[in-house]
């Protein structure tokens, strides 16, 4: 109904471009009163057309309404149906245009749409609801579950020169709970947020992040999370300590060469001076990781206090060393 008005606006439109050079011929006067002429003409011929009854098509949304506390929807209801509405233009037409979305009440695995969309649209006697395709809607429900899993943060971080994070950033909350029907929510292991990029970091900062969209089947115990960050100033250091043996019986005797490595690594500047004096590194090998060993090099690991773990070990120079195993004459 309503594209077959559009097509006849369209066409006197058409017309009066067409008849436009014989109206600039005329006097200011005498083209004021034609164009008022034509919009009264426009809004009688409007007016009588409005008035009658006509039947539409129109594509109605759906939501999800109340569902069972227990029970969780498993497949995703359709993004529309179609509704055929009578009524008379007027009345039609608000709804042609702006179609109200219909909350689907689940109540057992099969919906009855055109109870629930004639309940919902024909609210007086000015709409009535003809007929609903489809005309039933089957819904596959499950058992409702929830747990908890932990906050992914999908924050990308790039520094101005020479600073860092202090300590790892934290993050506000670090897990929620999801909720859903009982297939989904086993096979959510963590949740994401939004993509996130800082760029010429210079000093610390705190920032929410809104938490990656569920969609309609889960739910979210939150909508977002807290990215808090402390950050400093760095410089480069440099120490050299032994490399020693770990695990290994009373009669195992291991030289490494080299038997010292080099780290280098970043330190918050205004930490860096007392660090001189602590021995703030140290480098092992285990005996097991020597039994496993088939090639006569090894890794050295680094360890550090955990009250220095603001330190960033940038390089460890040789990255391995070599052993040989001490065999005694007696």
């Amino acid at each position: 109904m309503f594209d077959s008005l559009k097509d006849k606006i369209n066409a006197g439109r058409q017309f009066l471009l067409e008849k436009g050079r014989h109206i600039s011929t005329l006097s200011g006067r005498q083209i004021v009163i034609i164009l008022v002429a034509i919009l009264l003409a426009f809004l009688l011929w409007l007016v009588v057309n409005l008035n009658r009854t006509y039947t539409v098509d129109i594509k109605v949304p759906l939501n999800l309404g109340q569902v069972s506390a227990n029970r969780a929807l498993a497949e995703e209801l359709p993004d529309y149906i179609t509704a055929s509405i009578s009524g008379e233009g007027w009345n039609l037409l608000t709804v042609y245009r702006n179609p109200p979305h219909v909350f689907i009440e689940v109540s057992g695995e099969e919906v009855n749409l055109f109870e629930q969309v004639r309940r919902q649209l024909q609210t007086s006697s000015a709409l009535s609801v003809q007929k609903v395709d489809p005309l039933y809607l089957r819904l596959h429900l499950e058992k409702k579950a929830s747990k908890k899993v932990p906050v992914i943060a999908r924050v990308e971080t790039k520094f101005a020169s020479q600073y860092n994070f202090l300590t790892p950033p934290d993050i506000q909350p670090d897990s929620i709970t999801v909720s859903g029907a009982a297939s989904i929510v086993s096979d959510i292991h963590f949740w994401l947020t939004d993509s996130l990029k800082i760029k010429n970091i210079d000093e610390s900062f705190s920032t929410e992040v809104p938490l990656k969209d569920a969609g309609p089947l889960i739910t979210l115990s939150a909508q977002k999370v807290d990215f808090i960050a402390q950050v400093a100033q760095f410089t480069e250091g440099k120490v050299t300590v032994p490399v020693e043996l770990r695990n290994a019986g009373a009669a195992r005797n291991v030289i490494f060469s080299p038997q010292e490595v080099e780290i280098t690594y970043l330190a918050p500047i205004e930490k860096f001076p007392s660090l001189k004096e602590k021995n703030i590194f140290s480098a092992y090998v285990t005996y097991q990781k020597l039994l496993q060993d088939t090639t006569g090099f090894v890794s050295p690991q680094i360890e550090q206090p955990a009250d220095s773990l603001y330190l960033k070990v940038q390089q460890v120079q040789p990255s391995q060393v070599a052993y040989f195993n001490i065999v005694s004459d007696k």
